[in-house]
């Protein structure tokens, strides 16, 4: 097995930091998107689970979030995401031209999963979708959708806090660790929430029927950061002939990292298994 950390230049040469698990045999390609401030090593068990059974995995820091390029918080265009995990796909494809490809998009990379699939869906597999970013956020009307939307016009870089710690997880020590993680931001500029929350929102909504991949959409019962109904209304409106929604009862925002993360990863692992 190996184990290779390393930085990839991306299309406009930002370093992307990322990580490689790759068993000696790998029956599948497995590649992680992490979610909004966090980053690649808070998967450190999921790719371990993984690659224990014989699944490759890539795993890497979106721009401006733990040890890749670019200014802490920051996104100039949502598209830049899309464009930094194509390189990741490419990277795996090249290596393993004959694996199928899966992906695997957390919260705000589920945001990123979706678009990449609208875009380059030929290139996968299937996905699968934890708690995804998939519609509005509730939060983001009113005069918080006003503000963020005037300080993108006059001061993109102007930092806005917004610290849902208390809700990612029912396990107190996994909220403690995240609030102690020197990796995990705690505030984001206008821009990066415009181009995530509104403007790619936007165009994600917009789309949305025209995707069609396998996919396996997971979410928990009691999450506060984005609703489980995002993910059923996802789940109605796609046209992928292939789907599936599993809903976690008593579960958080982070269901990989909640009490039944086993049983979250065993479900993603079946489904996989299946398709290959």
């Amino acid at each position: 097995m190996k184990n290779t950390t390393n930085r990839l230049a991306s299309f406009d040469g930002t370093l992307l930091w990322f990580k490689k698990d790759i068993p000696n045999d790998p029956k599948a390609i497995l590649v992680i998107v992490h979610g909004f401030a966090e980053h690649h090593q808070r998967y450190n068990h999921v790719a371990e689970f993984f690659m224990n059974q014989n699944m490759g995995v890539y795993r890497f820091d979106n721009r401006g979030h733990g040890k890749s390029g670019g200014k802490v918080g920051h996104l100039v265009s949502y598209e830049n995401y899309i464009k930094d995990l194509h390189k990741i796909v490419e990277m795996a494809k090249n290596e393993f031209p004959h694996l199928p490809i899966f992906m695997l998009g957390h919260s705000m990379g589920g945001f990123i999963a979706v678009h990449y699939g609208l875009i380059h869906g030929g290139e996968l597999k299937g996905q699968i979708l934890s708690g995804a970013a998939t519609h509005y956020n509730p939060s983001m009307k009113g005069i918080k959708k006003w503000l963020v939307t005037n300080l993108n016009k006059i001061k993109k870089d102007t930092l806005i806090a917004n610290d849902l710690s208390k809700w990612i997880s029912k396990d107190p020590q996994v909220v403690e660790t995240y609030r102690n993680d020197p990796m995990v931001f705690k505030k984001a500029t206008a821009s990066l929430y415009y181009q995530f929350l509104i403007e790619g929102m936007n165009e994600l909504v917009k789309n949305k029927e025209n995707f069609n991949l396998p996919c396996l959409i997971l979410h928990g019962a009691e999450d506060h950061i984005i609703k489980p109904e995002v993910s059923q209304w996802f789940y109605d409106t796609i046209q992928s002939s292939d789907k599936m929604i599993k809903i976690y009862p008593e579960a958080y925002h982070e269901i990989l990292n909640e009490e039944m993360k086993a049983h979250v990863m065993e479900d993603t692992l079946n489904w996989i298994l299946d398709r290959i």
